[in-house]
């Protein structure tokens, strides 16, 4: 779109490129004249100095009617009629975008707010659709068709345009493995490749993400992803800790492009709150913020450790404590009773898996009567065999009951977790 390099991100007719190659020059890609306020300042847009003339561009209704009058020095012209096609008001603006990109010329002519809150999002937005016909306000403008009507609308195969991709402001944070949402466009309903990158508070370069999984799958840098002239929307599984660090707090920039048989531009920059940091507990409820960012809970509401989003009858933070996924029903996971031979005799076992390093303290008990106060603990009643490791961060933990069956042929055991 605008920030492309064929783009015109301050509408003067200039391209980005073409101010970016007269830089030494004085010359920016965001401001009409770029030499305003300089003592050579000579009052001159870019573009009138550039090419030696100025441009004047006019657009009219489906009455023939003029509607606006754009020029190279950045004003905008806009009529308003009545009902009997008289003119009864002028509209001057020192500003041709109108919001997300779009001219606000354009906007004007069909009906989308094009000054004041709200020009860039929504029905008025680049990517919006009020009439939805499935394709976008910015390849209607491309097509030169009307938003406002479905009836009028790309014919198929006329733009060939790239495709378009936007990051979705939700999710908008993510732990050591973060979810990012990626909805794509595209005018031909081509399937599209999608690259994600990222750039850290104070850097000025990107840096290609880590995907390791979309849309439930694998991911592949060639994989084609469906694509639709109204959007499509991808969630992409990005190993934030491989790029950022198993320390990393703090929030950084992700955009990304989708490409087809041409690239796309890349997408406005989104800002995105990461905690890689196993460490770090904000609000103190035995969950680290990283686990609770990639299970969509929130690291700064204690209580949400009590709640049970996937009902399956175990609280987050016993999920938690017992490597389980909180969004999906997995009770089945829960500590197992076996038994264990050693030198003839048979014992019980108590089998469960858990974070490695959690910081909880974890305590079998052992009762034969179940009365109160008849549970023991302890290294006189348990032995923990040494955990195997499961290479996923978590690993397999079995605690031995002490008391040889042939001794105490039966008995309750469970596990209590605390932080």
């Amino acid at each position: 779109m605008v920030n492309d390099a064929a783009g015109d991100l301050d509408f003067d007719g200039v391209t980005n490129k073409e101010e970016y190659d007269h830089r030494a020059e004085g010359y920016k890609a965001n401001v009409l004249n770029s030499k305003a306020g300089t003592p050579g300042d000579d009052h001159l847009s870019d573009y009138r100095r550039l090419k030696g003339q100025g441009w004047t561009r006019r657009t009219y209704d489906k009455l023939n009617r003029l509607i606006s009058t754009e020029r190279d020095n950045g004003s905008v012209e806009l009529y308003v009629y009545d009902g009997n096609g008289n003119k009864v008001r002028d509209i001057v603006l020192t500003s041709v975008d109108g919001g997300g990109g779009l001219p606000a010329a354009w906007k004007f002519a069909h009906g989308l707010a094009y000054t004041g809150s709200g020009v860039a999002s929504g029905d008025n937005g680049p990517i919006g659709d009020p009439d939805h016909d499935g394709f976008t306000n910015y390849q209607e403008w491309l097509a030169g068709t009307d938003p406002m009507d479905a009836s009028s609308h790309p014919a198929a195969g006329t733009l060939n345009n790239a495709p378009m991709a936007r990051i979705m402001p939700s999710p908008s944070r993510g732990g050591a493995q973060g979810s990012v949402t990626v909805r794509v466009w595209d005018a031909e309903a081509q399937g599209s490749s999608l690259e994600l990158q990222y750039q850290r508070d104070g850097d000025t370069a990107w840096s290609d993400a880590t995907v390791s999984g979309v849309d439930g799958g694998t991911f592949l840098p060639s994989l084609k992803l469906a694509s639709q002239p109204g959007g499509v929307s991808h969630t992409l599984d990005w190993n934030a800790a491989a790029n950022l660090g198993t320390s990393f707090s703090g929030t950084v920039l992700l955009r990304s492009r989708a490409t087809d048989s041409q690239p796309g531009d890349w997408s406005p920059a989104m800002p995105y709150a990461v905690v890689t940091d196993p460490t770090v507990d904000t609000d103190g409820d035995g969950m680290p913020d990283n686990w609770e960012l990639d299970h969509n809970l929130d690291p700064a509401n204690p209580a949400d450790g009590s709640s049970d989003t996937d009902h399956d009858g175990v609280p987050a933070f016993l999920e938690y404590a017992l490597a389980m996924n909180p969004s999906v029903p997995d009770a089945g996971l829960l500590p197992q009773i076996g038994t264990r031979t050693e030198a003839d005799n048979k014992h019980l076992t108590l089998n469960y898996h858990r974070p490695k390093n959690s910081g909880l303290t974890y305590t079998a008990q052992r009762s034969v009567t179940l009365a109160p106060g008849s549970w023991q603990s302890g290294s006189t009643v348990f032995q923990e065999l040494t955990p195997l490791d499961l290479g996923d961060g978590t690993e397999a933990v079995t605690v031995e009951d002490l008391n040889p069956m042939a001794v105490s042929p039966y008995a309750w055991l469970r596990l209590r977790v605390s932080k």
